[in-house]
């Protein structure tokens, strides 16, 4: 992701941020880039609060058994950048609420990233479809009650 961020700033927006939650420290070598919010733990009353000041969620990871991430994204209108792996493309689907990247290429990373930033119809779906999502991952829903 940092690879893709830097190509994005040198050849896309070189405004752009990109904000990293979780990780207790710096998890690359070296210092924390230029445009690079770094925010270690946050609590999760903040994620929200995060998701909602965001263009786009992007989390390229290797393996997601569920990918709560992309549904608490998408429940929040949030278009998605997910590996065409595991769970993720059953969240995330390309040209309709984001994109998917098949492997650790930042060039191909920078790219997706940058289409679905320009895709205004990506997000007026996503934007549309919140409720439905929200609606849909929860606890309360009928399909949660349901036995296999």
């Amino acid at each position: 992701m940092v690879a893709a961020f830097r190509l994005l700033r040198a050849e896309f927006d070189p405004r752009m941020t990109l904000t990293v939650a979780g990780p207790a420290a710096w998890p690359l070598p070296g210092p924390v880039p230029d445009g690079v919010r770094f925010l270690g733990p946050v609590p999760v009353r903040r994620v929200a609060d995060l998701l909602d000041d965001a263009d786009l969620f992007v989390m390229p990871s290797r393996f997601e058994g569920f990918g709560i991430a992309f549904a608490e994204a998408l429940a929040r209108g949030l278009p998605c950048i997910a590996r065409d792996d595991f769970a993720m493309p059953e969240l995330v689907v390309p040209g309709h609420n984001g994109a998917l990247v098949r492997d650790d290429d930042p060039v191909a990373l920078a790219y997706a990233i940058a289409d679905v930033l320009q895709d205004e119809h990506v997000y007026a779906r996503c934007a549309g479809s919140a409720a439905a999502v929200s609606a849909h991952f929860t606890w309360n829903a009928p399909h949660s009650r349901r036995s296999p």
